[in-house]
């Protein structure tokens, strides 16, 4: 039964997998994508560990100064960047002091 679950789950991955490179492919505006797509892990990633808005909420206010996103703002820099460092305990440091800073 777990096998069957797994297949499943995999099937599913590669489906989206494949769905993402078709847009990737396509997408007129590559950086534009790259940019939501991390907005939105951001925004679940918080969402996880506090009550805070929904994806939804954040797009709805982003440039609007409706809601304060300042929070998940700070969560996209700090993956920004950390993409090309050397993770190490003074970057570590520095990271998580962009990413909690309110």
């Amino acid at each position: 039964m777990l096998i069957y679950a797994c297949a499943e789950v995999m099937k599913l991955v590669h489906r989206n997998i494949g769905f993402l490179k078709g847009l990737f492919k396509y997408a007129p505006n590559r950086e534009e994508f790259v940019e939501l797509m991390l907005l939105k892990e951001c925004t679940y990633f918080r969402m996880i560990d506090y009550d805070t808005l929904t994806f939804h909420d954040v797009l709805a206010s982003r440039g609007s100064g409706k809601n304060d996103i300042a929070s998940i703002t700070n969560l996209k820099i700090a993956y920004k960047k950390a993409i090309d460092r050397t993770i190490s305990a003074p970057v570590l440091s520095e990271l998580c002091g962009i990413a909690l800073s309110v």
